[in-house]
């Protein structure tokens, strides 16, 4: 029990511990420090609302702890808190992102400026068991350069050159691993990757305590349920409902001004004549699909053996920009030629690719086929999803 009626007398091993709990642990009440050595990302005015501010660790990224330095502020040595890797512990994900003040030397390399009264000292903190959504980038030359430093120093990033991705998403460790059985999928555990990315966690590969969380949900089916009630409506013949629009007469007969026999642009009959049309390109930046829509997505299977006709299904869901769509066999193209012994037919309608192949397939051939979406039925993608490789998003219950 605490020390209560005694006065200043102390009676023996009465003494009591009653800080013990110091936060429930979702997001620790530690006192951590940036890593020193992390260089400024980008600017994010909208957040830092600091001169001179940079991330310097993105939000959303898995973190952990390294070695004590002494903090500008207080004077006292802390733990570092930086980007974790395959290489360190993770300890959680980063709530927000992580700032640092920088200024140019005499030589014009940037370094971390302080304000004379401390008030640029940021507080990192991050989350250890909660539901998080990070977009999915299944390709990895999407996120960061192929070739990082063959031996980067510890706590120290080739990060500005390295990561073309900066803020916290999943993607897979491999470019092969696309399209197949390897690839990330609902039900797998996941790691931290280069700069802390979510990747796949691999059983009886990878050590128990590389672990933090587990894929719930991989949703890739744009646009999602819904987010049709956030395209911007538009009248025929103008880009928005705030530009000037004369309405058409009601008809002489008494039916209905606006077309009975409209429906939701979730096929392209939405251009069928009518009074009013509800999709215009969506809200610029918002919800108009333009970085997803220079994703090149990839499908990648291995025919049976025997086989001389092959019909490959692209997605179901979006459409397919025909102009985009080049496939390969074993690394090399071939062509929609039909001339050709080994060639390709492509149905735009039904959004199918018939291969056919001028001797029987073994079974080890590796078919590819890459593509990108047109832009005008992703029409309604979140924003958060909105990014150049990502084709959804990940739903991942940390479990530190």
């Amino acid at each position: 029990m605490a020390l209560i009626g005694q006065g200043a007398s102390l009676r023996p091993n009465s003494r009591s511990h009653t800080s013990l709990v110091a936060s429930p642990g979702d997001a620790p009440n530690v006192e951590y420090i940036v890593d020193p050595s992390l260089p400024g990302l980008f600017e994010y005015p909208y957040a830092a609302n600091r001169r001179f501010s940079k991330v310097v660790i993105p939000k959303g990224t898995i973190v952990a702890t390294g070695p004590a330095v002494r903090d500008y502020l207080t004077l006292k040595y802390r733990n570092i808190v930086t980007f974790a890797d395959e290489t360190k512990n993770p300890v959680g994900v980063a709530f927000t992102s992580y700032f640092r003040r920088f200024k140019k030397d005499e030589n014009g390399v940037e370094v971390i400026a302080h304000d004379e009264f401390g008030g640029d000292d940021f507080q990192p903190t991050f989350i250890t068991r909660d539901l998080v959504e990070v977009p999915y980038l299944p390709n990895p030359a999407d996120v960061w350069t192929q070739e990082v430093d063959a031996t980067p120093s510890p706590f120290s990033y080739n990060a500005v050159n390295g990561m073309k991705f900066m803020w916290g998403c999943a993607t897979n460790s491999n470019y092969d691993d696309i399209g197949t059985a390897n690839e990330l999928k609902a039900g797998d555990y996941v790691k931290a990757g280069k700069y802390g990315k979510f990747i796949k966690w691999v059983k009886g590969t990878d050590d128990p305590v590389d672990r933090v969380g587990q894929v719930l949900e991989l949703k890739t089916d744009l646009p999602p349920l819904g987010w049709l009630k956030m395209v911007e409506p538009v009248y025929e013949g103008k880009d928005s409902i705030r530009e000037e629009f004369t309405p058409e007469p009601a008809p002489a007969d008494g039916s209905m001004v606006y077309d009975p026999n409209f429906k939701w642009p979730l096929t392209r009959d939405y251009k069928s004549p009518g009074a009013w049309k509800t999709i215009g390109g969506g809200f610029k930046g918002f919800t108009d699909a333009a970085q997803i829509s220079l994703t090149t997505r990839i499908q990648r299977f291995s025919p049976g053996a025997g086989k001389t006709e092959i019909k490959c299904a692209l997605d179901p869901v979006v459409k397919v920009d025909g102009t985009t769509l080049s496939i390969y066999i074993d690394g090399s193209e071939i062509s929609s030629d039909t001339e050709d012994a080994t060639h390709y037919v492509y149905s735009p309608v039904t959004q199918i690719a018939t291969i056919t192949l001028e001797n029987a397939a073994v079974g080890t051939e590796v078919i590819e086929i890459t593509y990108k979406v047109d832009v005008d039925s992703l029409i309604g993608t979140p924003p958060a999803w909105d990014y150049v490789g990502s084709v959804g998003a990940v739903s991942i219950l940390l479990q530190r």
